[in-house]
């Protein structure tokens, strides 16, 4: 009887244990020098949202080509959910979400990406949810992707050589 009271314990202490953790990144902005006139590099600025945004949880929320802004809610991170003992299903952390607003003028791009607050779980399954490191390599990545994409070149002549 003490050996069944002392596992029910030790089950109740380690589930109690997963205790939230809040987590909040600071935004990031940065500005671009390329080159080109507003009306293009607000199409590109569209074209590299509709292409970065991989889920339909992503959106392009606002557009206005005579400002040169494009505003979208981008899908940071997926929910994770591990499975422990027994087969209960716990949520190590909800879908969490970054604003991120784009601004063009001649020759010049201006990204803002505005992770929302969220919170994990310790986890002690082996499934890693997304830290405060992790998230931040997340932002950096994405603007050296829209960097490296507003600073592309690319030729739009379609004709036949």
């Amino acid at each position: 009887m003490k050996k069944l009271f002392f596992l029910v314990g030790i089950l109740c202490v380690s589930c109690v244990s997963l205790k939230p953790t809040a987590i909040s990144i600071e935004p990031r902005t940065s500005v671009i020098q390329t080159t080109g006139k507003q009306d293009d590099l607000y199409v590109k600025a569209n074209s590299w949202m509709a292409e970065t945004f991989g889920s339909s949880k992503s959106v392009i929320q606002f557009t206005d080509k005579e400002s040169g802004t494009v505003i979208g809610k981008y899908l940071f991170n997926r929910s994770q959910k591990s499975t422990g003992l027994y087969g209960n299903e716990s949520t190590l952390s909800e879908d969490s979400y970054a604003i991120i607003k784009i601004q063009v003028k001649d020759n010049k791009a201006k990204i803002n990406i505005a992770p929302n607050d969220y919170a994990i779980v310790e986890n002690m399954y082996g499934s890693e949810p997304l830290t405060k490191d992790l998230g931040e390599q997340r932002i950096k990545s994405l603007i050296s992707n829209f960097k490296k994409y507003m600073k592309n070149d690319k030729s739009t002549d379609w004709s036949d050589n």
